[in-house]
C-alpha cells in the first residue's frame, strides 16, 4: 500500500488529483472488472470492499484521516486520507491537507466564483432542468456556460449525462457510510437504494433524463463539446467556438449538432480552425478551405457534404474530393467522410 501519510510528494499528489477529476467526470475507457478510484464517505466501512476483489495495486482509495489510517498492510491500493465529503453543495473535500476543492450543485454556477478547483454537481430535476436550458442556449446561441468553461471547474457525471454506451463498469465506485455502493455520489444521504445503483439513480426523477435525450438527440454531443471547450481553455485561452453550437464553417449544413457524439469536433479558437480529434482532443490547425470541407464532410453524407462545400468555396465538385482526401489523410481518418 502506498499511503500520503508522510509527506506527498508533488508528483503523488499530481496523481492524486487527476484520479480524482476522473473520478468526478466518470469519463473512463471501457468497463473493468476491478475499481480504479473509490472515493469512501468518512465512516464508511471499507472491509467488505476489500474482500470482495475489486480493490487492486492499480486502484486509489480516498477515504477520512482514520480509515486510511486503518487501512495500513490491509490492501495493495495506493490510499489518500481526505477530509470533508462530496456529497452536498458547499462541502469541500481536502486531499492530503494539499489540494482543496469545492462542491457546487449545479443551480448555483449562477453565483459562482471560482477561486480553485471546484466540482459541479446534478443534485436533482432543478439542476437537470438547468444544466438542459443551457444546453439549448449553446445549440441555438453557440454560449457555453462560462462558469463550466472554465478550467478548474469539473462538471460531474459527464458519463451519465451524456448516456454514454460505454461505461466504466466498477472503474469508479462510491462508498457510502452506510456501505451503499454506487458508481458516483448519486444519492442523498437516508436514500433507500440497491446494494449497487448508477451514479444519479436516486438524485433524479426517473425517466427524467432519458425523457431529456429523447428530445434532445445530441445532448451526448453537447456534453462533449462542453467538455472540449473546458479542455481548450487549460490550454488555449481565447474565444472558442464549435461547429453545431451557433455557427456552421460550411453554410448549408444543419444549424445543430447531427454528428455522432465521438466524432471529431471542428472548433474555432479566437477565429482560427482548428480539428480536434479522440478522447484526447488531439489539435489540428487547418485552413479555412480545409475547414469548411471538413465541416461538411464531418456533418453529412459524402454526396451531400460535396455539394454543399463545393457551393461555400466556389470549388468545383473534384476540387473538393481531392481538397477532403488530403485532409482526411492528414488527420488519419476515413477518406470517406466521418460522418
Amino acid at each position: 500500500m502506498t499511503m500520503l501519510d508522510a509527506g506527498p510528494t508533488p508528483e503523488l499528489m499530481s496523481e492524486a488529483a487527476l484520479r480524482l477529476q476522473r473520478w468526478v467526470s466518470g469519463c473512463y475507457p471501457g468497463p473493468r472488472d476491478t475499481a480504479l478510484e473509490i472515493v469512501a464517505e468518512p465512516g464508511a466501512d471499507l472491509g467488505p470492499l476489500l474482500d470482495s476483489g475489486l480493490v487492486t495495486e492499480d486502484t486509489w482509495i480516498f477515504a477520512d484521516r482514520e480509515t486510511a489510517a486503518g487501512l495500513a498492510g490491509a490492501t495493495p491500493a495506493t490510499v489518500i486520507p481526505t477530509d470533508g465529503s462530496f456529497r452536498f453543495s458547499g462541502d469541500e473535500i481536502v486531499l492530503a491537507d494539499e489540494i482543496y476543492i469545492q462542491v457546487f450543485d449545479y443551480s448555483s454556477i449562477g453565483f459562482l466564483t471560482v477561486a480553485g478547483p471546484t466540482v459541479v454537481r446534478i443534485t436533482g430535476d432543478e439542476d437537470l432542468a438547468a444544466f438542459l436550458a443551457d444546453a439549448d442556449r449553446a445549440v441555438a446561441e453557440g454560449v457555453f456556460p462560462e462558469q463550466l468553461a472554465h478550467p478548474s471547474v469539473q462538471l460531474a457525471d459527464l458519463t451519465a449525462l451524456a448516456a454514454s454506451e460505454v461505461l466504466g463498469g466498477a472503474s469508479r465506485l462510491h462508498l457510502d457510510e452506510d456501505g451503499t455502493l454506487r458508481t458516483g455520489p448519486g444519492a442523498p444521504a437516508g436514500a433507500e437504494a440497491p446494494e449497487a445503483v448508477a451514479a444519479l439513480d436516486g438524485v433524479l426523477t426517473p425517466g427524467l433524463l432519458a425523457e431529456a435525450h429523447a428530445e434532445r438527440p445530441w445532448l451526448a454531443r453537447y456534453v462533449r463539446a462542453l467538455d472540449a471547450v473546458r479542455r481548450l481553455n487549460s490550454r488555449h485561452p481565447g474565444s472558442i467556438q464549435v461547429s453545431g453550437f451557433g455557427v456552421r464553417f460550411c453554410e448549408g449544413l444543419p444549424a445543430g449538432p447531427v454528428e455522432d457524439v465521438d466524432a471529431p469536433l471542428a472548433v474555432a479558437v479566437d477565429g482560427r480552425p482548428h480539428v480536434l480529434l479522440g478522447a484526447e482532443l488531439r489539435m489540428f490547425r487547418v485552413n479555412r478551405e480545409a475547414a469548411v470541407v471538413f465541416d461538411a464532410y464531418n456533418a453529412v453524407a459524402p454526396e451531400e457534404a460535396e455539394r454543399l462545400a463545393a457551393q461555400a468555396l466556389g470549388f468545383l465538385p473534384e476540387a473538393v474530393r481531392q481538397l477532403h482526401t488530403a485532409v482526411a489523410e492528414r488527420l488519419g481518418l476515413p477518406t470517406g467522410g466521418a460522418a
